[in-house]
C-alpha cells in the first residue's frame, strides 16, 4: 500500500516538474524615446517669466496600460501577444513632452502634474489615437497619431490656444516593430510642432 502511494506521489511530482518546465515565449518591450529639441536659451516672448504646469494626458483606457494595440480594418482591434510597451503610452508621451518643453526654455519654469506648484498657464493633453492599423488584407500597415493640446490660463482657466496634431505614417514592416518605429517618428514630429506652437502663441 505504501509503495503504491509513493508511486502516485512521485508521479504527481514529476508531472508538476514537467509542467513547470514549460514557459511562455519572452515578450519584446518597446519604448517611446524622443530626441533633444536643441534649444539652449530663453525665448524672447511674454512667457519667458511665466510658469507652465503640464497636466497628465487623458484618453481611452488602452493608453494607460502596457498592451500594444493594433487594428485590422475595418473593425477588429487586438493587442500583440509577444510585444508590449515598457510603460503605458500616456506615461511615455508625457515624459517626452515634458522634457522637450523644458528644453525649449519658452517658459521660466515647467512643472509636472504631481507638483503642488500652480502655473501661470496649464497645458492639457488629449490622446485621441496612437496605434497601428492594418488593411483588411494585412498587406499594408500605417500608424495614426492624433493628439489635442490646449493651453489654458492658470488664473481664469479660459482656453488661450489649441493645437491638434494629426500624423499618419506608413510602416516599414508589417509587425509590432514597424508600428513602434513609425509611432516614434510621429511623436517626435508632434513634439516639434507643439514647441513651435507654444512659442508662436507666446509671441502674440
Amino acid at each position: 500500500m505504501m509503495r503504491w502511494i509513493e508511486t502516485i506521489v512521485m508521479g504527481l511530482a514529476l508531472f508538476s516538474m514537467g509542467c513547470s518546465v514549460k514557459s511562455t515565449p519572452p515578450v519584446t518591450e518597446y519604448a517611446i524615446i524622443g530626441k533633444s529639441v536643441g534649444y539652449d536659451r530663453l525665448k524672447d516672448t511674454h512667457c519667458r517669466d511665466a510658469s507652465l504646469k503640464i497636466l497628465e494626458p487623458f484618453g481611452s483606457y488602452e493608453y494607460s496600460v502596457n498592451e500594444l494595440h493594433y487594428v485590422v480594418l475595418p473593425y477588429e482591434e487586438n493587442s500583440y501577444t509577444q510585444s508590449a510597451w515598457v510603460q503605458p503610452v500616456s506615461t511615455m508621451l508625457y515624459n517626452e513632452i515634458l522634457k522637450a518643453i523644458r528644453e525649449s526654455r519658452i517658459f521660466a519654469t515647467v512643472s509636472n502634474y504631481s507638483s503642488v506648484a500652480k502655473g501661470d498657464y496649464v497645458l492639457e493633453i488629449e490622446i485621441n489615437d496612437f496605434k497601428q492599423y492594418f488593411t483588411p488584407s494585412q498587406k499594408r500597415s500605417y500608424i495614426v497619431s492624433d493628439m489635442t493640446f490646449t493651453l489654458v490660463g492658470g488664473g481664469d482657466f479660459l482656453p488661450v490656444s489649441q493645437k491638434v496634431v494629426y500624423k499618419k505614417i506608413k510602416t516599414k514592416e508589417l509587425n509590432a516593430k514597424g508600428g513602434v518605429e513609425a509611432l516614434n517618428q510621429a511623436q517626435q514630429e508632434t513634439i516639434e510642432e507643439v514647441v513651435k506652437w507654444l512659442e508662436g502663441t507666446c509671441k502674440r
